[in-house]
């Protein structure tokens, strides 16, 4: 799914997600998957981010999903907070090695 927002022909942000089986290691059977989420900077804090992640959240429930996930950088502690005030939580870490 990719959800757009325009403002005068201009666009100010958009949000895309997929439906995934998340494999078959657990009992969930499908989750919503937030691939990216981007607002312009002087459009943030207005509720655009929170009304898409509200829509794609209606979807993804009438299409059966049990949950719904994102990945964000460590580093994106704005990004992180925004999820976590949207009822998101820790789950995984990911961990990396330079080569």
């Amino acid at each position: 799914m990719a959800l757009v927002v325009e403002l005068e022909d201009k666009i100010i942000g958009f949000l895309l997600g997929v439906i995934k089986d998340p494999g078959e290691f657990t009992v969930i059977k499908k989750i919503g998957v937030i691939e990216s989420l981007f607002i312009l900077e002087e459009y943030r804090q207005l509720g655009i981010g929170k009304n898409l992640m509200t829509y794609f959240s209606n979807w993804a429930s009438q299409k059966k999903c049990e949950r719904l996930s994102v990945l964000a950088s460590y580093l994106n502690k704005r990004a992180i907070k925004f999820y976590k005030n949207y009822g998101f939580f820790d789950f995984d870490l990911i961990l990396e090695k330079v080569l």
